[in-house]
């Protein structure tokens, strides 16, 4: 009885799958495997053809997989699309490109094709040579690439070709039309909506890169490397042309929009092709641009006429429809061509058009009251009322009317008369509506301002005014502005003479001794400005709340700061040895125009006096002119470059002019610029760089990123403001009586709420934005506004019941110590990761600027003496944990933690610790490269030259940036007690359990070793092991078993976790005694598709023993949002946390 071809597949699908098994011993002969792989791969059973492809892979993974032909089996994998067996070979072979096709071949994976592409341009584990040959396979399947989607292909090529590769691609794509129209919409339009945001009344840039004044080109020379490559793309002229030229087919609708977009391409050609394809729009906004508005009008109007010409009374809603834009454009043009044509012979000519335009639109009007379509009219009216509004803006309505009423028509006086009364009705009700709206908008400007100037008045009387009874309490005699008076905090107030007593002044009625004014003021005016009072004794004397006392606080620190700072009258020199340029600073008073404009010159330290000088009075003349010329102004520009008298000044002498810039400014002098006097500070403290967060939540801690010259944080004097939500035209009185409790800036209506480094935002400042200013001591302030509003927070985070675990400093002869893997933003912020990795957290709360305030609040929260972290960011490190730990946390004015950053390789992450000082001092810190030390230190002799033996293990070890922190700590409470600090993050890959057991091997070894090299050093030290990390393994493998139990065999199933890579005879050991102080939690690191613990703190038991381990979150609260991470946790890892103490026996 024969067999049916499913039972034939099932059948060899279970020989194979026997043969796959790890236990195997059952021999088979080469022909008999080969004709089981052949028909694995032809059955024509295809619903078991997942099942085949599974097993398939499995056999090629087991150690049969050796004796089969690659290329033979990759032939019959490509011929039935068994995609996953191909991956598995080329992978193999790192044979990246040829991935990339099956990733192209396959449409359950095509979508996903750009998130491979850019995984392995960055990737640091692919060599230069593969990335460049990975490259040629991408320029050879751009036009696949292009169909499945153009717009991340352009963004692809713009990021990583190089410009004369793109050329190449460019001209390889000329024989596809349509593919190449698609990659340069990709490229050029997206790129400059993106750079040249526009004003849509004007079409002029908003937003753009730096670009010469005199020619147009952007300034290459302020971009970065990359961004000059972008730039020279998507600036290129033909590029644009080309584009253009393509659209003129495939998009004709499109051409004006994208003329209006981009900006480099040569006009004069463009009009050839626009004209050419009949694109009228695109043909007038051309010759509009090349100021031919005569010619822009009259194709547009042509246009129009022959609209009006082919007039159907049946197709009258269409007509309209049409007529509506085109109309449109035209008053758009009109308004623009008056705006631009300001002699009196073209204002002549402008009026021409109005009126050409005018009279189409009364044969329009009168064309669609002929069909009876009534239903048009308010569209009609709409379109007058807008002709209207675009007259009025540019030209004199009654001299446009004049014109009309005498100018002839061929259809009679009595039309045009019809015409002329029309819009003189329409101008009436224009008129009316506007005067309504003027007179509205100025009794509610009026009535606004009365409000604001009685608020201040009622601020300034209370100010003023006694702040006790209006008599005297012991004479009864009212208090006058010129007596002297006593205020108590009791609020009851005397004359001075009738409470004087031996002890001091006293109230009678409370007969309280303790709580007198200092103030003794002949006019109450002078209450707040008394120098001599206490904030203490202010306090109790006004009744003012902490907002107030902070605020007089920062109006009398503003007060001592020099005159000339607050005015703005210094001149700021920057001269260091570094730079071969000297820049100059200063704010310039225009007395004429009654304007200021702040300068800021960089010139050759050479280059002499003179020189610089006429410079500034060039650019100071361009001003001035300019002003003149935007003010309509009379008379002419006072100022000239000759005339400006500049000089500069040393005790009254003027300096010789023709001295080198390096060697003449000094601090102290005098610079004069026509009228003004500038004192001079050279190399003055000064804030470089200030921001805030772009994300801001309430109940978070906030601080400022900030660059500083000159100075150091410690200088700089933090106040921070929020915005006011309260308006000064509240009519309710409640709300006037809360405001007047509230001391405002004076400059606009910001809020003083604290003063410091950082601020803790509160419910409060929800919708509010928040400032902070920064006063560098000697320097020129510096301020900070906030992007956005503060938000609500996300609620309580599971991360916040953890921190009631951690309010109170550890005891003496204890301290804590927190292992965490942060998630760096440079994986984080990857398409890969908000698609494959992380596809149930919100895009949001991926973004560093939310996650930030997460992670800050919960490490500082977690108050501990020892932080370990892993994936921290670069610019992480010093912009937020470092700021963060080592400023906001400060002691005695000085950092609570001492830092110290190793960057994994070039990869922009990499390892921190934070070691609390008040614990232990720093001794030494070093990073350590595990791969290096392996070839280079004696004591890995013999396990480099087991390595060796399999030189594809080595190749792959080698390859590989993963790095130590080996940090001696010194304990403050005891000076013979050290920590041998250890921090680390070992390989990921699923298939390297083998990479990690030897990293984890070379770690602890080379611990051991510093161990007995510091005890024959330092032998009144008793040094102790800790060492935390993300290991990437799990308790049931080997490293955990090397660490805790301090052996492993060489016959360890860790070593055979990739065949091509197993090495033999290697038993790992190690004489330190750990064990993981959080012990074995379920997990560490949780996401739908894995879930285990990879995170450790291995401890010394003989010197140390766990006190406390902070409880995890639960299960629930992890599985709350599907995952990790979340909105309530920043991070995939859980943060691991313990309290250690030394052992006393």
């Amino acid at each position: 009885m024969g067999f049916d071809e499913k039972e034939i597949s099932c059948l060899f699908i279970f020989i194979a799958k026997l043969l796959s098994d790890k236990r195997n011993t059952v021999g088979i002969k080469k022909s008999l495997l080969d004709e089981i792989i052949e028909k694995l791969f032809t059955s024509e059973d295809r619903k078991c053809s997942e099942e085949r492809e599974h097993v398939l892979l499995e056999l090629l993974q087991s150690k049969v997989g050796h004796t089969l032909d690659e290329l033979e089996i990759l032939r019959m994998a490509q011929n039935v699309n068994f995609f996953r067996i191909c991956d598995y070979i080329y992978v193999k072979n790192r044979n990246w490109g040829q991935i990339m096709c099956t990733y192209l071949k396959d449409n359950q994976r095509k979508s996903h094709v750009f998130d491979y592409m850019n995984q392995i341009v960055m990737s640091c584990n692919v060599s230069d040579k593969e990335k460049r040959d990975f490259m040629e396979t991408i320029y050879s399947n751009v036009e696949s690439l292009v169909e499945i989607d153009f717009q991340k292909t352009a963004k692809f090529l713009l990021d990583y070709l190089e410009e004369d590769k793109f050329e190449r691609i460019i001209d390889s794509l000329e024989a596809k039309p349509k593919v190449l129209y698609k990659l340069l919409s990709g490229i050029l339009l997206k790129e400059s909506k993106k750079s040249h945001k526009r004003d849509p009344s004007t079409g002029k840039s908003k937003k753009s890169h730096k670009r010469d004044p005199s020619t147009g080109s952007i300034d290459l020379e302020s971009l970065s490397v990359r961004e000059q490559r972008k730039q020279l793309i998507i600036t290129d002229p033909k590029l644009q042309e080309r584009l253009i030229e393509l659209m003129c087919d495939f998009e004709p609708n499109s051409v004006q929009k994208t003329l209006q977009i981009l900006e480099d391409y040569r006009p004069e050609i463009i009009l050839v092709m626009t004209r050419k394809c009949e694109i009228k729009d695109g043909t007038a906004y051309l010759l509009e641009k090349t100021s031919k508005f005569d010619e822009a009008f009259a194709l547009l109007h042509t246009d129009l006429q022959q609209k009006i010409i082919d007039f159907k009374a049946s197709e009258v809603d269409q007509f309209v429809d049409q007529i509506v834009i085109k109309i449109t454009d035209l008053i758009d043009l009109c308004g623009r061509c008056t705006t631009k044509m300001t002699e009196s012979s073209q204002m002549q000519h402008t009026v021409d058009l109005w009126i050409s335009l005018l009279e189409s639109m009364q044969t329009i009007n009168k064309l669609v009251k002929k069909s009876s379509q009534d239903i048009y009219s308010n569209k009609l009216n709409e379109l007058t009322n807008r002709f209207l509004i675009g007259l009025n803006g540019t030209q004199n309505t009654t001299a446009v009317m004049q014109r009309f009423m005498t100018r002839e028509s061929s259809d009679g006086t009595a039309d045009l008369l019809y015409g002329a009364k029309d819009l003189v009705f329409k101008v009436k009700d224009n008129y009316i509506y506007e005067e309504t709206l003027l007179q509205t908008t100025n009794n509610l400007l009026l009535t606004e301002l009365h409000q604001h100037l009685a608020h201040l008045q009622r601020l300034a009387t209370k100010a003023n005014a006694n702040r006790g009874l209006k008599t005297c309490a012991v004479c009864g005699k009212h208090l006058q502005h010129s007596d002297n008076v006593v205020l108590f905090s009791c609020k009851h107030s005397f004359h001075e003479r009738c409470v004087t007593t031996d002890d001091g002044p006293v109230c009678h009625i409370c007969d309280n001794h303790d709580k007198p004014s200092a103030n003794r003021v002949s006019s109450a005016q002078n209450i707040c400005s008394n120098e001599t009072n206490s904030n203490h004794k202010l306090r109790n004397a006004l009744n003012l709340s902490e907002s107030q006392i902070n605020a007089l606080q920062y109006l009398k620190n503003g007060q001592r700061i020099d005159s000339r700072i607050m005015s703005g009258r210094r001149c700021d020199v920057r001269c260091v040895d570094t730079d071969h340029t000297i820049v100059i600073e200063f704010k310039y008073n225009q007395l004429d125009t009654n304007s200021q404009r702040f300068f800021h010159f960089q010139r050759d330290k050479s280059e002499t006096l003179r020189q610089t000088f006429q410079r500034i009075a060039l650019n100071i003349h361009k001003l001035s002119a300019k002003k003149s010329k935007t003010n309509k102004s009379k008379t002419n520009c006072q100022t000239d470059v000759n005339a400006l008298d500049i000089q500069l000044f040393m005790d009254g002498c003027a300096l010789s002019q023709d001295s080198a810039n390096c060697d003449v400014w000094k601090s102290g002098q005098t610079f004069r610029v026509g009228d003004n006097d500038y004192e001079v500070y050279v190399n003055a403290p000064t804030v470089k760089s200030l921001k805030l967060p772009k994300v801001i939540m309430s109940s978070f801690t906030i601080y400022p990123k900030i660059s500083l010259e000159f100075c150091s944080q410690n200088d700089c004097k933090f106040y921070w403001f929020r915005e006011s939500i309260a308006k000064t035209n509240d009519s309710n009185s409640s709300t006037i009586a809360a405001n007047e409790q509230t001391i405002v800036d004076p400059k606009s209506d910001w809020l003083l709420v604290s003063e410091g480094f950082y601020y803790k935002t509160s419910s409060e400042d929800i919708g509010a934005k928040v400032k902070v200013v920064c006063h560098p001591m000697g320097g020129r302030e510096c301020e900070a506004i906030g992007e956005n509003v503060i938000e609500a927070n996300p609620g309580l985070c599971p991360f916040e019941e953890r921190l009631v675990f951690c309010t109170e400093p550890t005891n003496c002869g204890s301290f804590r110590v927190i292992s965490y893997n942060i998630l760096a933003d440079v994986y984080a912020d990857q398409d890969y990761t908000r698609t494959v990795l992380f596809p149930y957290c919100p895009a949001y709360a991926l973004d560093l600027n939310y996650r930030k305030q997460l992670l800050t609040k919960e490490i500082v929260g977690y108050n501990a003496d020892i932080c370990c972290f892993q994936e921290v960011d670069r610019h992480v490190f010093d912009s937020d944990l470092k700021p963060m730990m080592c400023f906001v946390n400060q002691t005695n004015a000085k950092p609570k933690y001492e830092s110290f950053f190793s960057e994994k390789g070039n990869t922009g992450e990499g390892l921190a610790a934070f070691v609390n000082s008040s614990k232990f001092e720093i001794l030494s810190a070093k990073t350590v490269c595990l791969s290096e030390e392996l070839k280079t230190n004696p004591i890995f002799a013999h396990l480099l030259t087991e390595i060796s033996a399999n030189e594809k293990l080595l190749d792959r070890l080698m390859a590989r940036y993963s790095v130590i922190q080996c940090i001696l700590l010194k304990s403050v409470e005891d000076s013979n007690r050290a920590i041998i600090l250890g921090n680390t993050h070992l390989y990921f890959h699923p298939d390297a359990d083998h990479i990690r057991l030897i990293q984890s091997f070379i770690y602890i070894k080379y611990i051991e070793n510093e161990m007995k090299v510091l005890s024959k050093k330092r032998p009144e030290l008793t040094v102790s092991p800790i060492l935390c990390g993300d290991y990437n393994s799990c308790p049931e493998f080997g490293v955990f078993q090397l660490f805790t139990t301090g052996f492993v065999p060489k016959d360890i199933e860790d070593f055979k976790s990739n065949s091509d890579e197993t090495i033999h005879g290697i038993d790992m050991s190690h004489g330190l005694s750990l064990d993981s102080a959080c012990g074995q939690p379920v997990y560490t690191n949780y996401t739908p598709f894995f879930s285990g613990c990879l995170d450790y703190i291995f401890f010394d038991t003989n010197h140390l023993e766990v006190s406390e381990v902070i409880p995890f979150p639960s299960h629930e609260q992890v599985v709350q949002n599907t995952g990790l991470p979340s909105i309530v946790f920043p991070s995939d890892h859980l943060a691991l946390v313990s309290v250690l103490k030394w052992k006393t026996s």
